[in-house]
């Protein structure tokens, strides 16, 4: 964990391992204003358990926040082993439950434009409102407008200024 304590929390997810080297960066500049905690899903190195399913690993996560923050976080980026897991996330909570959706948009198995029609296509008026913010180094004026298209209301490109994503995700 980065950050001060009882503060917004951001979670990083990432596959353990070498991965976790890539957060590293960015978690120092987000613990300026955050507490930053980086879990390592079940199965992937540096985890003890084994390989588990992603609605699994979403369960693991959502019981995790509701224990140690209250069911609150500000919230949850680096879904890059794949966005089902956004989308298992956001379909096992209430509305009102998660502010925001930070979006990778290159991600495996489902894409992050993938990811956000799925959450879009949800038949929950919440699904239609929730803001998703695509975080992405894909940054020319087309592949914003790929997110737009997609569903995602905001755009911000890596690397990113946390005053960017702070000015961001104040506006909703």
């Amino acid at each position: 964990e980065y950050g001060r304590q009882n503060t917004e929390v951001v979670m990083l997810l990432h596959g353990g391992g070498l991965s976790w080297w890539n957060y590293q960066g960015v978690a120092q500049k987000l613990a300026e204003r955050y507490q930053v905690v980086l879990p390592v899903l079940d199965g992937h190195a540096g985890s003890d358990a084994p390989f588990t399913t992603i609605e699994d690993n979403a369960a693991a996560l959502i019981s995790y926040i509701d224990t140690c923050f209250g069911g609150q976080i500000l919230a949850i980026g680096g879904l890059s082993l794949g966005g089902q897991i956004a989308v298992e996330m956001f379909s096992a909570k209430p509305a009102g439950y998660y502010d925001a959706i930070l979006m990778d948009v290159q991600m495996p198995v489902m894409n992050g434009y993938e990811a956000a029609r799925a959450i879009r296509a949800m038949d929950r008026p919440y699904a239609k409102e929730i803001p998703i913010v695509a975080m992405t180094a894909n940054a020319f004026a087309d592949d914003v407008l790929k997110c737009r298209q997609a569903g995602m209301n905001e755009h911000i490109a890596k690397p990113f200024h946390v005053e960017d994503l702070t000015r961001v995700l104040r506006a909703y």
